[in-house]
């Protein structure tokens, strides 16, 4: 595995097993989209044109169109002129999704106020090209979710029902998604196929379909065999990543510019980690800058633990799953990344780590707004100058 496909790796997969065939058939569709550059309306093959060309079986390529259908690269038409057409993704729903994740892992005020921050800055400077709008529009849906729940009210909390298979199937996934979120453990068991249809009166067609909406957001997976079923997975960002993934794919950003939106994105997260991080956490933030100072040059591979490591440290989940996103989609999509960086081209980043941790005594939240001032002002010099 080279160093590109371990960034990606590490920016998508939160410890999940290989993906399964029709992910993977879904993956290389959509590096193919990229790579043609093809635009929306364009026809991209019928199923029995896709499984000859991906040399692929039918249902696999019927349920991998499927995954692109639901983030919004395309959708089946049907008929002698039909086939997967190709669409761009909406960021306003992409953005609602997104804020229903972060809702249900219960996101704070100041978590917000951090992603709030990020956009402002992204607006302010007009570099943040796709990202920027889909941020924002996450941004509002939490302002507004939260302040609904302020008022006594709970979106998306009750659920018609709703005429036709598809539609059905995603008020089923709305309902199991609510109870696991809820009360169920990893590793709980939702019953097999003909178990929830029996429970929720459709047809196993029906039931598939929800449950692969629930595989595709990283809920549940689906384990074969007698006494297994749908069984509970730990919450993850897997799903959602990849509906952002596939919205860049669907905007074409130039990959090239990762990098600056990275460093903007960010501008406030070497503050924030260091202002949060316990005497023992700082601690590891010496170690990881040791590391990666004590040669001339070091692997980018090791360059994204220290930045994992002030991520989790600064605790701005909305943030860091973005900057996840734009991490590996360089890692897929530029044409060549370095395998080891030049530690001298990376001074001014270390240096603004180490006078944070210098200058801001642990436990120390009034230093914050110098401390956002200058990691803001490190981290958009540095976006200019060489991203990463």
């Amino acid at each position: 595995m080279n160093t590109a496909e371990r960034i990606y790796v590490a920016s998508t997969c939160d410890g999940e097993a290989a993906a399964r065939q029709a992910e993977a058939l879904a993956r290389r569709i959509e590096d193919d989209i990229a790579d043609l550059g093809l635009i929306p309306g364009a026809g991209f093959g019928s199923l029995r044109e896709l499984a000859e060309r991906y040399h692929a079986g039918r249902s696999v390529v019927r349920e991998a169109v499927g995954m692109l259908e639901r983030r919004g690269l395309g959708r089946l038409r049907p008929g002698p002129c039909g086939g997967f057409i190709l669409a761009r993704p909406s960021a306003d729903v992409i953005a609602a999704a997104l804020a229903e994740h972060f809702l249900s892992r219960a996101i704070t005020p100041t978590q917000l106020q951090d992603a709030r921050e990020a956009a402002d800055l992204l607006t302010r400077t007009g570099a943040g090209g796709p990202v920027e709008p889909l941020l924002v529009h996450c941004v509002g849906h939490l302002d507004a979710a939260l302040r609904d729940r302020q008022g006594g009210t709970h979106p998306g909390s009750t659920s018609a029902s709703p005429s036709g298979p598809a539609t059905r199937a995603v008020a089923i996934a709305r309902v199991l998604a609510a109870e696991i979120q809820a009360a169920r453990g990893t590793g709980t068991r939702l019953g097999s196929e003909w178990q929830l249809g029996e429970r929720f009166q459709v047809s196993r067609l029906t039931v598939r379909q929800a449950i692969r909406l629930l595989q595709d957001s990283g809920l549940v997976e689906c384990r074969r065999g007698r006494g297994n079923g749908l069984v509970v997975l730990d919450r993850r960002t897997t799903g959602n990543i990849r509906l952002v993934l596939a919205y860049l794919i669907g905007e074409h950003l130039d990959p090239v510019m990762v990098g600056t939106i990275l460093f903007q994105l960010n501008a406030h997260v070497p503050a924030l980690a260091v202002s949060r991080a316990d005497p023992a956490q700082r601690q590891q933030l010496e170690s990881w800058l040791a590391r990666l100072e004590r040669d001339d040059t070091f692997e980018r591979y090791d360059l994204l633990g220290l930045v994992h490591c002030v991520a989790r440290l600064a605790d701005s989940p909305i943030v860091d799953l973005f900057s996840r996103c734009l991490a590996a989609y360089e890692a897929r999509f530029r044409a060549s990344l370095a395998e080891r960086l030049a530690t001298a081209a990376h001074a001014s980043y270390f240096r603004l780590v180490r006078r944070l941790l210098d200058q801001m005594p642990a436990g120390d939240s009034g230093a914050l707004a110098w401390a956002k001032q200058q990691s803001a002002a490190c981290m958009l010099e540095m976006s200019v100058q060489r991203p990463i």
